[in-house]
């Protein structure tokens, strides 16, 4: 939630849902951190 009220994760949607939800969108942050990702810039180095 700090991410985004200072601008550095940017959602779609209704702020005023997300921030009555507060733990089911942190734990779908969580999830979303735990998919296991490969950027293909990172491989060529």
């Amino acid at each position: 939630m700090k991410a985004m009220m200072q601008g550095k994760l940017k959602l779609k949607g209704d702020l005023p849902t997300i921030l009555r939800h507060v733990k089911a969108a942190t734990e779908l942050v969580n999830v979303a951190a735990s998919v296991p990702t490969e950027f293909v810039d990172e491989t060529a180095r």
